[in-house]
């Protein structure tokens, strides 16, 4: 019998030091209720093939934030791929923007962040769109403009 082979996220608040955290997705596990708190560290779990979102904050010693938004697919093989911080294996990236300041500010995570929540509020499933879309949405982001929402109707 074949061996099932998960990515793993853990999402954690360290105080002061970085916050990781689960943007959208779908896990095979989630945390359980009843232990959450926002200083235990959360274990997600993806199947091969399984889109997900993190978002990833830190602060540099001289005070200011970093702030990484990824949109991934775990693989099979867990050895192709870019290993990020706080996924166990590797994964296929779909799009990544990052922002130097703090949450607000109109960095490039904030704007993603912002189509992200605009999608969820049109009633489509961010897990549903193609590569292709957030790939061209990480373009439009860097470069300063809106997005386009993705159509209604998602193939």
């Amino acid at each position: 019998m074949r061996k099932m082979c998960f990515t793993e996220f853990v999402a954690r608040d360290e105080f002061a030091v970085g916050v990781d955290r689960l943007c959208f997705g779908h896990p095979t596990t989630r945390p359980a209720r009843e232990r959450y708190s926002a200083r235990v560290p959360r274990l997600y779990r993806f199947l091969p093939g399984q889109v997900f979102a993190v978002v990833c904050q830190r602060w540099r010693p001289d005070g200011r934030q970093h702030r990484v938004l990824a949109i991934v697919e775990s693989l099979e093989d867990q050895k192709r791929g870019f290993v990020l911080p706080g996924i166990s294996s590797a994964v296929l990236v779909h799009a990544m923007v990052d922002q130097i300041g703090p949450a607000g500010h109109g960095g490039g995570v904030d704007r993603l962040l912002t189509l992200i929540h605009s999608i969820k509020l049109s009633g489509i499933d961010p897990v549903s769109l193609p590569a292709s879309y957030w790939r061209d949405a990480s373009f439009w982001v860097m470069l300063q403009q809106r997005p386009p929402m993705p159509p209604r109707k998602v193939a």
